[in-house]
């Protein structure tokens, strides 16, 4: 049982989610948690680079600047999306 969990509320934008798993490198679990704290579910970091592995464009030369694009599209995306 890990003592102080990473959470994100469930109206949480997936930038926001993504802000989360890269603040703490030993991240892997994101739990999805309502009002009082109800645990609406959770997002797994391989589900995530999953969903930005299906974003990126084969063959471009600027996969830093792609990525960076790609969050900006995912920007409005909700967690529930994912979870």
């Amino acid at each position: 049982m890990v003592p102080s969990p990473t959470t994100v509320g469930h109206d949480a934008r997936l930038i926001d989610l993504l802000r989360e798993v890269f603040e703490c490198a030993r991240t892997r679990h994101v739990y999805v948690v309502g009002p009082g704290r109800t645990l609406f579910g959770g997002v797994r970091l391989t589900g995530i680079t999953g969903l930005l592995a299906a974003i990126e464009a084969p063959g471009e030369s600027n996969s830093c600047t792609l990525f960076f694009e790609s969050l900006n599209l995912l920007g409005g995306n909700m967690v529930g999306e994912v979870m």
